[in-house]
């Protein structure tokens, strides 16, 4: 990841990756101690389109400013498939999307989110 973001003209000491911690919850918390931005600073979290909605529910509760940055083949599935049809897939990605919200829902109750509903 170092190399490829250096590829693209991104400052070292500006990259910090963190592997430590064992999901992203623990993620959000422990890297914020690791990083320690500024109030006016702004991350760029990256993860799989399915997972995003958890992760910047968990980012937003740590107090990071973030930018949400998608990834993976659904994000370029999903662009492509705009306004066509496809019964399974749309079956998946609800059956996707209900994970989130449930897994949103859970975390809202036992204290590690402040919503459900992400705004943005």
């Amino acid at each position: 990841m170092n190399q490829y973001m250096a590829d693209r003209g991104v400052d070292q000491t500006r990259i910090t990756i963190e592997s430590e911690y064992r999901n992203t919850f623990e993620n959000a918390g422990h890297g914020r101690d690791i990083v320690n931005p500024e109030p006016t600073q702004t991350c760029l979290l990256v993860a799989t389109v399915r997972h995003m909605p958890r992760a910047v529910a968990w980012f937003r509760n740590a107090v990071w400013n973030e930018v949400a940055v998608p990834t993976g083949p659904l994000a370029s599935e999903t662009l492509r498939s705009l306004g066509r049809i496809h019964l399974c897939r749309g079956i998946g990605l609800r059956g996707a999307a209900l994970h989130q919200h449930l897994g949103l829902l859970a975390y809202r109750l036992n204290g590690r989110t402040a919503t459900v509903w992400l705004a943005a």
